[in-house]
């Protein structure tokens, strides 16, 4: 992907990790019943409070920790594969493909942003990165437009 890809899918990868996290650990520790039904989340991710009240137990937190953790690396690996894949299949395509997709891919990121800076009313990194992100995948769709390179994997 390159650093610069790597570092926008890192911060993007960690927040659905500790996601996946949070809800293996509540399904886990108190049960399908009380994530899905009662609505049960981790409320506070540093000290493992849940919405309840409730604080999670040392284990329970180092448990969510590797679920986490083991989580970010399998999501890494697949945007790693996935960022093969499509650069493999638009360097046998023409060049207005890979403006789509930058221009898709640029839309997407701007998505989320948008949809993860809705809880926050001061700037926070995730939201600044992935707009940065789609605001490159913005550039680079322009700058094919105008016939500066072939593909997206070039």
């Amino acid at each position: 992907m390159g650093l610069g890809w790597t570092l926008v899918a890192g911060v993007i990868v960690s927040v659905i990790a500790a996601f996946i996290g949070d809800s293996c650990i509540v399904i886990l520790t108190r049960g399908s019943h009380a994530f899905f039904v009662d609505g049960l989340r981790v409320s506070d991710w540093k000290h493992g409070i849940l919405t309840n009240g409730d604080k999670l137990n040392f284990i329970s937190n180092l448990l969510r920790m590797l679920i986490t953790l083991f989580s970010w690396a399998a999501l890494m690996f697949a945007a790693e594969l996935m960022t093969w894949g499509i650069r493999s299949f638009l360097c046998a395509r023409p060049q207005w493909i890979s403006i789509v997709f930058c221009f898709c891919g640029g839309l997407i990121l701007f998505g989320f942003s948008l949809w993860y800076a809705r809880n926050f009313y001061f700037i926070h990194p995730i939201p600044l990165i992935s707009f940065g992100g789609g605001c490159a995948l913005f550039f680079k769709g322009f700058i094919f437009w105008l016939g500066g390179s072939q593909h997206v994997g070039s």
